[in-house]
């Protein structure tokens, strides 16, 4: 007889502010390496796990915000099989950028807002940001919702020390896989649109984007298919949808990256 999970992982999208959020509970598996276009600002509500970054390495504690830059190469590791519970806000570069970026420099060339610290501790920061989700998912107007995140957020930017730096232009080959994730492409095939050696080509990329090119795309498919399961996809259409061999495959790097099984997670974001 299988014994029914009761790990959580249940998101919200709102799309209109530049804002996601995903709640994770009881959750023990470890999270390979991976990156996101967004920016994160972490809450752990229990438990520890270990967060590994380009910055560092950092153990998490319930209590602690932790925050992860955008396309910054992280992941997250498990000490002791223990569970822990998390609350995310993935923030887009725009939301951020509003909040953060000199006003002097708003206007002039792209910046990319670039995070020092891995984690903070700071009990009143901490509720605030709870108060802030919990305000979110109550019925309101957009312009309602703003004014909460971004009351947060100014929150946020008197404790964490920030810099800024010039936005990186994604390369040829990056932005194929990004509109073609569910394509079968060979690293030749790639190294191709960016006029390079395979060797070389791989290099360079794992360089810029901080893990290799499979595994780009596939963290792309597992988002595409998070998004169709949402939909009310069937498991066997998204498989297929999103380029797996079959269900079975599909379904193994789902639980790698998400947490939980495609069932589980059309379950919990009913």
């Amino acid at each position: 007889m299988r014994i029914k999970s009761n790990k959580v992982i249940r998101s919200a999208d709102y799309t209109e502010i530049g804002l996601k959020t995903i709640v994770g509970k009881n959750i023990s598996n470890n999270f390979p390496v991976h990156t996101h276009e967004s920016y994160i600002i972490g809450l752990l509500t229990s438990g520890a796990t270990y967060c590994y970054t380009l910055r560092g390495t950092a153990l998490l504690t319930a209590g602690d915000i932790y925050l992860i830059n955008a396309r910054e190469p992280h992941s997250f590791q498990n000490p002791n099989s223990g569970v822990y519970d998390y609350l995310t806000f993935c923030c887009s570069k725009r939301l951020l950028t509003n909040i953060f970026a000199p006003k002097s420099e708003v206007n002039q060339s792209p910046l990319s807002l670039y995070f020092i610290d891995i984690k903070l501790k700071d009990a009143q920061l901490f509720d605030t940001l709870l108060q802030t989700y919990r305000l979110l998912q109550k019925k309101s107007t957009p312009e309602a919702k703003q004014t909460s995140i971004n009351t947060a957020l100014d929150e946020l930017i008197k404790h964490c020390n920030v810099t800024f730096f010039p936005e990186v232009i994604k390369n040829k080959a990056q932005l194929f896989i990004e509109q073609n994730p569910q394509l079968n492409l060979s690293l030749t095939e790639l190294a191709k649109i960016a006029n390079l050696s395979p060797y070389h080509f791989l290099r360079q990329f794992k360089k810029e984007v901080g893990v290799s090119p499979y595994q780009y795309q596939l963290q792309l498919r597992i988002k595409v298919a998070q998004s169709l399961l949402q939909q009310n996809y069937s498991i066997a259409e998204v498989a297929l949808e999103t380029g797996f061999t079959d269900q079975s495959h599909f379904t193994r790097f789902f639980r790698k990256h998400v947490g939980i099984n495609p069932g589980e997670y059309i379950n919990c974001n009913r």
